[in-house]
């Protein structure tokens, strides 16, 4: 998963010390692995533009491994590669499966990490902000409800590009479902035209918002 935004029309110059600061504070910590994740043995490093960390996680129960690599430049441009979480838990079933719900918390996790960041760096909630996701490695994959639901096959595309979307960055908690949808439904469609309602979601991402992780 490849994700990155930027304020549209704010404008930021900070340090590589407070970018760190920063970086520490956005984090959310209801997800195992969090966007952005700041640890001690991987922490980011000072660039001429900012911070970037690389980041190799060992899961001892499924000798998985989550890769991240993040950089946050001095102006608030934020960007992260990141492994999917489905082939760390799942060793053995590595690129067949993407499950919907960890999609939609990954997506969740992604927003609440923007808007605390850029909070933290003093930007105001009226700003615009904007992102965008390209989704890889996904072709031969099976797309999978509750873990054990299929419902479809991704049989052609590698990689999905979902269109960028722009968000004020105080209507992050309140619009945050409908915001989740915009950055899933693009990938979802390519399993067999797999569609869910607008209450799968609501029920996904408020139980991830109250620190429940599917």
């Amino acid at each position: 998963m490849e994700l990155c935004h930027f304020p549209v029309d704010s404008f930021i110059s900070r340090s590589q010390p407070e970018l760190l600061s920063a970086a520490r504070q956005a984090q959310v910590f209801a997800h195992a692995r969090p966007t952005g994740v700041v640890r001690e043995d991987s922490r980011p490093r000072p660039t001429n533009e900012g911070i970037l960390a690389r980041v190799s996680v060992p899961d001892p129960d499924t000798r998985g491994r989550f890769l991240a690599y993040w950089n946050l430049t001095k102006g608030g441009d934020f960007y992260t590669l990141m492994s999917l979480t489905e082939d760390e838990r799942d060793q053995d079933q590595s690129r067949e499966i993407i499950w919907s719900e960890s999609r939609i918390v990954r997506a969740a996790d992604a927003l609440l990490h923007c808007a605390n960041l850029y909070k933290v760096l003093g930007v105001e909630p009226n700003a615009h902000i904007e992102m965008t996701v390209r989704y890889g490695g996904l072709q031969g994959r099976t797309l999978t409800e509750a873990r054990i639901v299929t419902r479809g096959q991704n049989l052609y595309e590698e990689e999905v590009t979902i269109p960028p979307i722009t968000f004020r960055l105080g209507a992050v908690e309140s619009e945050i479902v409908s915001l989740v949808k915009k950055l899933c439904e693009p990938l979802f469609v390519i399993f067999d035209f797999a569609t869910f309602p607008d209450e799968v979601y609501q029920q996904i991402v408020t139980a991830f918002v109250h620190g429940k992780v599917a």
